[in-house]
């Protein structure tokens, strides 16, 4: 997914969807929580609109794995 839209506004309209759903108040908290992290990180690279790449780079780096890699152990 990418998007022309600030990553924030994009945070705002996710929180008011899982809210207009009665999305669990812990659920919300979670979520908004990750994407603040994906947000800061992009911020530190210079990046305010939110990219697959970004997600992908916040990906490898925080956690050391590609999305889409699914290794069964």
């Amino acid at each position: 997914m990418n998007s022309n839209l600030d990553f924030l506004v994009l945070m705002k309209k996710a929180r008011d969807h899982m809210e207009e759903n009665n999305y669990t108040y812990t659920s919300v908290t979670c979520y908004m929580r990750t994407w603040r992290s994906v947000y800061c990180f992009g911020l530190s690279k210079g990046i305010t609109h939110y990219s697959a790449a970004l997600a992908e780079q916040y990906m490898l780096e925080r956690y050391h794995v590609s999305i889409g890699e699914n290794e069964i152990a």
